[in-house]
């Protein structure tokens, strides 16, 4: 699995770029969980908006959803 540095309230792990190469996204597991395996609440997928294939300075993630969820859900 990859982890991706992200912020710190979360685990961000499994990143991917949306289809128009605009998004990568990453779903993002509570903190104090010791791995992706997590199953539980506040599982969010985030979004990083991208312009010209390159993140702006200082981007941060943004939460597109918060979910119940995780491995093997």
């Amino acid at each position: 699995m990859s982890r991706v540095a992200g912020s710190a309230d979360t685990q961000d792990w499994l990143s991917h770029i949306a289809r128009d190469g605009k998004w990568p996204y990453t779903i993002s597991y509570p903190m104090g969980r010791p791995d992706y395996t997590y199953i539980g609440g506040g599982m969010k997928m985030e979004l990083l908006r991208l312009k010209n294939s390159v993140a702006a300075t200082a981007a941060r993630l943004t939460a597109a959803i918060v979910f119940y969820g995780g491995q093997g859900c």
